[in-house]
């Protein structure tokens, strides 16, 4: 069914890309016993594994005394995939910062969050995506500690001139799980009426085809790279039954005009470590890799193994007149090679 209308920047997005395409694959497995806390008095209301603790920070900005009110759990059941959890709420002098700032002074102030783990070069910065709640901005950084090879994520939004930061961080060789996202998505501010920021929506402006079983949802998301901010469109289609596959996922990104050397070297090796950048950040083991080409332009193939084989992932990449596409399927070992899946990946045509 067609639906689609006619280095390290390649890191971040790919990155991106495969934790959106984890987290579905798992998504409908969400635990049930976990419980709603309403605490009015910081307008929010979120749920946690168990009950929460509650601790109060004194904070010094010029002359004023912030108070920063959290509320954390640490995780003591072996069963589960994640050690911590968090939530943060600090209230700034309205004329210090608000969410009627400019973009770049709000981008600037909640990047500044992350700058504790900027500067410890143990940190691996993942992603930085743009993000937003209730009509309000924000962001997620996804983080890798290097040495004790674990992953956690921080989101951090100001809604007026309220500063909520959340946070998990994930057992080792947990990282990704679904948890995450229950825990981020359960977040609903409450008292305080909606902002007006919001990302667009770009379908129309999408450059190829494929065939999907049915048709995907579409959504937009803008990446932090070294090169600048670079805009995703992501269109998935998650099979409900009756499908041999888990997710169908199809994405462009425009990149700057002469932003990426086309030479076969250079598009070698900017492949190449796309690929090692993406099993760097999933802990995924490459199965095979091979070169493939769409008319006259060059693009990769490749399969990777997830959770000691309990999911396989196909996806090819093109990078063509300015735009990398990417796009693929995951499936169970048992299902590799069939029918769907080679249909949906042998249909991509460009448009314009």
């Amino acid at each position: 069914m067609l639906c689609a209308k006619k280095n390290k920047q390649n890191y971040m997005i790919n990155r991106y890309l495969y934790f959106t395409v984890i987290i579905l694959i798992f998504a409908n497995c969400a635990e049930k016993k976990w419980k709603t806390y309403s605490y009015k008095e910081n307008n929010f209301q979120i749920d946690f594994y168990k009950k929460p603790e509650n601790k109060i920070d004194t904070l010094y900005l010029k002359n004023e005394i912030l108070l920063k009110n959290s509320y954390f759990l640490n995780v003591n059941d072996d069963n589960h995939d994640n050690s911590y959890y968090s939530i943060s709420h600090t209230i700034y002098p309205n004329n210090y910062i608000n969410s009627d700032s400019s973009f770049s002074t709000l981008e600037g102030f909640i990047n500044s969050s992350q700058d504790k783990l900027v500067n410890d070069e143990n940190n691996i910065l993942l992603s930085s995506i743009i993000i937003y709640k209730n009509g309000y901005f924000g962001k997620s950084f996804k983080w890798k500690k290097n040495k004790e090879e674990y992953f956690f994520e921080n989101q951090v939004f100001l809604i007026k001139n309220n500063l909520y930061e959340l946070n998990v961080v994930s057992k080792i060789d947990h990282n990704h799980n679904i948890y995450i996202n229950q825990f981020f998505n359960s977040f609903i501010i409450q008292n305080i009426e909606k902002g007006s920021f919001y990302l667009p929506e770009n379908e129309d402006n999408i450059t190829f085809s494929i065939d999907f079983p049915q048709c995907p949802k579409t959504q937009t998301q803008t990446v932090d790279t070294e090169g600048g901010k670079l805009d995703i469109i992501m269109q998935i289609y998650e099979p409900k039954n009756g499908d041999k596959n888990n997710i169908y996922i199809a994405s462009e990104t425009k990149y700057p005009d002469n932003g990426i050397d086309t030479s076969i070297v250079s598009l070698e090796l900017f492949y190449e470590k796309a690929i090692n950048g993406t099993l760097i950040s999933i802990n995924g083991k490459l199965i095979s890799s091979k070169t493939i080409y769409y008319k006259n332009y060059m693009g990769k193939e490749y399969k990777v193994n997830l959770y000691d084989g309990i999911t396989i992932m196909l996806f090819r990449y093109f990078f063509i007149n300015n735009y990398f596409y990417n796009f693929g399927v995951a499936t169970i070992p048992a299902n590799e090679n069939n029918d769907d899946m080679n249909n949906f990946i042998n249909s991509f045509k460009i448009l314009k």
